[in-house]
């Protein structure tokens, strides 16, 4: 938890725990002692009120921005655990963006898709900023310089550097250069801190960026399963013994459900963030560079971004924006 008055940060971990079971000793002290998890037991025959504990929790540390994500029908009587993690992050820009400044400007989505989006202007930005063979990187931090929220995008010369195409996301052989996929699909951790440990501080004259806010909830197993992590969802094949003395065979053990939800809101003095995963393990029957300086900089099309904390490296939140107004 951080509240220094530069930004608000907290994290927290909950275990809630089906009181008819019992629980192994040294899981619940690696909870407690590494991860500073809250344990609390439930009753999975009153699945209203322990749904509503667990929401409640989400929550109060989600300072209210993140609700009712566990509903009494994820609750019930084969619900041996619920494990959840929230996070919550406000901060203002070091340099904010004047509101009278804000207006519709041009987002281009595609060589063929231009929607106009409230875009905001901020003048003389100290940041960082690179470019890496065909992505821009553009770090912009928050007040008191830890945390910064870190922009990846297409980068196009003919439009970014020499001005011979209107249309950022405009080839010169037609090719949509806007396309996220083989940016997502090179971005390891590796990358990343390279693009990070190289990139060069520079004012910006004028940094436009649009102004954004989406709130969604997921089912991630789907997600994980397409990655090959299927064997913990799976209670002929699942290990979760060292989690609690089941009273079934340890094999029935397995993670039924595991939900992420989360909310951005990136506007003139900054950006409010949260995000809560919820992961409920239960039993069953055994069924399934060149980097560059820049005087204008226009975050103009789509995007990925994250809030990183920059003393660690560690990514706080990511996401991507294909259209600020969807």
């Amino acid at each position: 938890m951080n509240t220094s008055g530069n930004y608000e940060l907290y994290i927290a971990n909950g275990l809630f725990l089906n009181k008819n079971y019992e629980f192994k000793s040294s899981f619940i002290n690696i909870a407690n002692n590494y991860f500073l998890a809250e344990t609390k037991n439930i009753d999975v025959t009153n699945s209203f009120g322990s749904s509503e504990m667990i929401n409640n929790f989400i929550s109060q540390n989600t300072n209210g921005l993140i609700n009712n994500i566990i509903s009494p029908s994820d609750i019930n009587e084969n619900t041996v655990l619920v494990i959840v993690n929230a996070i919550y992050f406000y901060g203002t820009w070091a340099t904010k963006f004047n509101k009278g400044d804000t207006k519709p400007r041009n987002f281009y989505i595609s060589p063929t898709d231009i929607v106009e989006v409230p875009t905001m202007v901020a003048n003389d930005v100290s940041l960082k900023d690179g470019v890496f063979d065909n992505i821009r990187v553009i770090e912009i931090p928050y007040k008191g310089n830890n945390i910064a929220m870190v922009v990846i995008l297409p980068y196009n010369p003919y439009y970014d550097f020499y001005g011979y195409v209107a249309n950022p996301c405009d080839g010169l052989e037609g090719q949509n250069l806007c396309n996220l996929s083989d940016i997502l699909s090179n971005l390891t951790l590796n990358n990343l801190y390279y693009y990070l440990n190289n990139l060069n501080e520079t004012v910006a004259d004028k940094l436009y960026m649009p102004k954004f806010s989406f709130s969604d909830e997921y089912n991630l197993i789907p997600y994980l399963e397409s990655l090959g992590i299927n064997t913990i969802f799976n209670p002929g094949y699942s290990n979760l013994s060292n989690m609690v003395y089941s009273k079934v065979s340890n094999e029935n053990l397995y993670v039924s459900l595991f939900k992420q939800a989360d909310y951005i809101e990136n506007n003139e003095e900054g950006t409010k963030a949260a995000a809560v995963t919820v992961t409920e393990v239960g039993i069953g029957a055994a069924l399934i560079l060149n980097p560059i300086r820049s005087i204008i900089i226009k975050i103009n099309r789509p995007f990925i971004f994250m809030i990183i904390d920059l003393r660690t490296k560690e990514v706080l939140f990511i996401g991507q924006v294909i259209n600020p107004l969807s």
